[in-house]
Order: structure tokens, then C-alpha cells, then sequence
């Protein structure tokens, strides 16, 4: 069976899920590594091998020692993945142990009901010598695994150490919404290279404020396409346009590539937006509209652009870089609401409708994936959403031509080493 790294479908007892609703933690194969997994004590007793998997060739062996005895003396914090007040979670592993041992798992915080959630009637699953799925939802923990608020970076624990001298294998996380109402609709310009642009999840997803985090939301309020966009209300702490500011996902740039970065907005009365980048990867670091540093903003939504027409010599990029983002700033007036929505960055250079990035020897150039001087063992391609759209193994490319326009992410496996290639087409 082929192993999907994001997307799966399940029943639960009295309520169906959407068949196709994404896995919200990314690496829950490990065919990765151990990347967004994070060890706080014994880190060296877990690694990821090829011993022993449930599907495809890679699982999380959790080796304990003589130091076991309790639950929390082995733990190891899952990704983060995003939850939503009132949407019902389930979370799903396989397990296996060379002797018989006990797992659990906990919520850091208290954003789902029950922060100790039980499975089947017990605080602790037994394993075994043979994989066992393991399932955490709202009918195996009553009254739990409930959002009691929004949180963008939710997490959970497992707990291995009960046991003293077991070694687990853990393969197939999965964390699905049981309430998913559908994905996010494509950005309007159909080739954004930004993820929560028009914020339709409910979710400020991978958008923060540094400071003021509480003047920041999603509303149904207005939106300029779809049903929500985001609100940010400047208190009387305003009066500096670097007062309010609020930091976008990250995307990737290409040396030598022209950006484009617009936004539709609007605000309860007369208002001032700019947009500045953290680091001065695209020339330049604090771009202008229109001839301004400030745009204008009004109860009517407007559209503001910055690219290299609007801001001369400005919106290069410099250097390759896979994490750039920029900050919207709101706080140049004080006691404004604004709404921000259809947020997108676009690659004004992208080559044959594929945009190139390099990461490592791995790279794309027109609808060819070129994995480098050597062929890969696997190579994945997801869409935005996590579903796999193409496995080739043995590959030294990959034809691309049959995929759809959008953002893609390639997971290259050669050895011991995985690349990540983001990219649209």
C-alpha cells in the first residue's frame, strides 16, 4: 500500500469524517527524519530507522532505558497543527514494541477537551510485537479532544516511559479534523506563493503578531472574497507605523527573480498600511506604493501592490531563500480597525509557469523536477493540501507536465538525507 504523507479517510463509530480530510501534521511517516518532532530529555533514545515500518520504509524507534518507570520520563512532542473552537479532533498511530510496553499521550495545553485523554477506557494503550493502530477521538475520551479555542500551534506529547528497557517503533501519525468543512479556496491569481492568504480556514495559520497578539483575528466581519479576512484593531497605543505589526508565513525566493506582493484592505475610517521585510533579502527592505510610503486605506476595500513598478529598484530578490516573509504595519494612527484579505506574493520571473528553487542539488526548471547527481530512492509531490500527487522512485527527474496550476512541495529521499523543494505551476 502506498503511503499518503498527508491524507487519509476514517469512520468513527457514530459520525463519519470528510473521507478526505488532510492530516494536519506534516512528517507523521518519518520518511523525513525526525523534522517538526522535538525530544526534551533522553533525545539520543530516539531515532528514526528502517528496521521495522507499518508502510513505507521508514518509522520512529523510541528506545527506553533503565530510566523508565514513569509515563512522562520518555516524551516526544508531535508537529504543531492548527485547531479550531468547537471542531471535533482525532489522532491516530501505529505502535509495536520488542516486548510488551505502554503508551499514552497529552496536550502541553488545555485547548482540547480532555488534556489527558484515555483510549478504549484506559489511560494507557498496551503494545506489542505487532503494529497496533492506536486512536484518540471524542468516542474512545469522553467529553474530549474538543477545541475550546482556536490555537495555530496546537501540539501533543507522546508518553512512553511507564516502562522501563522498551523499544517502540511508532509509524502513520495522523491528526485530522473531524469537522472540516472543505479546503481554502485558490488564491484569485491562481499561483500565490503564499499559504493562509484569504484566511477562509478560520485560522490566522502561519500570520503572528510579535506584540498586541489579542488585536488580531479572523472575522466574518467583511471580506472581500469568500467569508472572512483578517481584523486588526489599533488601539490608542498607535501612533508609529512599526506599533502594530503583523508577520506573514513564510515563502520562498529566487536570486534575481522580481516579487510581487498585493493585498486587498479597507478600515472603519481613514487608515495607513505599509509593508517592510525583516531581513534584506529583496531590494528594497522597506518598498513604497505608488510613490508613498504609506498607502491610504478607506471603508471601501482597496487594492494595494508593491512590485518593482511601484517601488523602483525594489522587490529583487538577492538571495535564495526558502523562509522570507514580510510585515504588514498598521500602527502608523491610532483607534483604526482594518481588514485584510486575498493576500498574495507572486514570482514575476517564474519560468514556464514553474517557478525555480534550489534547495541542496534538487531543483525545478520549466515542468521538470531534477533531483541531481545522483538518483533518489522516493520522491513525493504534494499539493497545498497534503494530497500526494505523484511517487516515482529511483528517479533522477521528475516529469511535472501533468500537474494542475498551484503550489506544490517535492520530499526528495536519497539515504539518510531528504530535501524539500517548494514550487508553483
Amino acid at each position: 500500500m502506498k503511503k499518503t504523507f498527508l491524507l487519509f479517510s476514517l469512520m468513527v463509530f457514530a459520525f463519519m469524517a470528510n473521507i478526505n480530510a488532510a492530516n494536519l501534521i506534516t512528517n507523521g511517516d518519518f520518511e523525513i527524519g525526525l523534522n517538526g518532532w522535538y525530544v526534551p530529555n533522553y533525545a539520543d533514545a530516539v531515532t528514526v530507522t528502517t528496521e521495522s515500518a507499518n508502510d513505507g520504509t521508514h518509522s520512529m524507534k523510541v528506545a527506553v532505558g533503565d530510566w523508565g518507570g514513569g509515563k512522562y520520563n520518555m516524551q516526544v512532542n508531535g508537529p504543531t497543527f492548527p485547531i479550531i473552537t468547537g471542531h471535533r479532533y482525532e489522532i491516530s498511530f501505529y505502535i509495536k514494541s520488542n516486548i510488551e510496553g505502554k503508551v499514552t499521550l497529552d496536550f502541553p495545553n488545555a485547548n482540547l477537551t480532555n488534556q489527558y485523554p484515555w483510549v478504549n477506557g484506559a489511560e494507557l494503550a498496551t503494545t506489542s510485537s505487532t503494529w497496533t493502530k492506536v486512536t484518540f477521538n471524542p468516542t474512545t475520551t469522553n467529553n474530549g479532544m474538543i477545541a475550546t479555542a482556536d490555537n495555530a500551534q496546537m501540539n501533543f506529547r507522546l508518553l512512553l516511559g511507564a516502562l522501563a528497557n522498551v523499544t517502540y517503533y511508532i509509524d502513520g501519525m495522523t491528526v485530522v479534523d473531524l469537522d472540516a468543512t472543505g479546503e481554502e479556496p485558490e488564491d484569485p491569481t491562481g499561483n500565490s506563493l503564499l499559504s493562509d492568504r484569504s484566511f477562509e480556514s478560520g485560522l490566522l495559520g502561519g500570520w503572528n503578531a510579535p506584540y498586541y497578539k489579542d488585536a488580531v483575528t479572523i472575522t466574518t466581519e467583511a471580506a472581500n472574497d469568500g467569508t472572512h479576512s483578517m481584523k486588526v484593531a489599533v488601539g490608542d497605543w498607535g501612533g508609529g507605523k512599526h506599533n502594530m505589526q503583523v508577520n506573514s508565513p513564510t515563502f520562498p525566493i529566487i536570486a534575481g527573480h522580481r516579487y510581487e506582493i498585493s493585498f486587498y484592505i479597507k478600515s472603519d475610517k481613514e487608515g495607513k498600511v505599509c509593508l517592510d521585510f525583516p531581513n534584506a533579502n529583496l531590494t528594497n527592505q522597506y518598498p513604497w506604493t505608488n510613490g508613498a510610503e504609506l498607502a491610504t486605506t478607506s471603508s471601501a476595500w482597496t487594492k494595494v501592490t508593491y512590485n518593482p513598478t511601484t517601488t523602483p529598484d525594489g522587490m529583487v530578490a538577492t538571495t535564495n531563500n526558502a523562509q522570507m516573509n514580510f510585515r504588514l504595519l498598521l500602527g502608523a494612527l491610532v483607534n483604526v480597525t482594518y481588514y485584510v484579505d486575498n493576500v498574495s506574493v507572486i514570482d514575476l520571473d517564474a519560468s514556464t509557469g514553474i517557478s525555480q528553487y534550489t534547495v541542496g542539488k534538487s531543483y525545478v526548471s520549466g515542468n521538470i523536477l531534477y533531483v541531481g547527481d545522483a538518483q533518489a530512492e522516493k520522491v513525493y509531490v504534494y499539493d497545498i493540501n497534503g494530497k500526494l500527487q505523484i511517487l516515482k522512485q529511483n528517479a533522477s527527474t521528475v516529469d511535472l507536465d501533468n500537474l494542475t496550476k498551484g503550489v506544490y512541495i517535492a520530499k526528495i529521499i536519497a539515504g539518510s538525507q531528504a530535501q524539500t523543494v517548494k514550487f508553483i505551476k
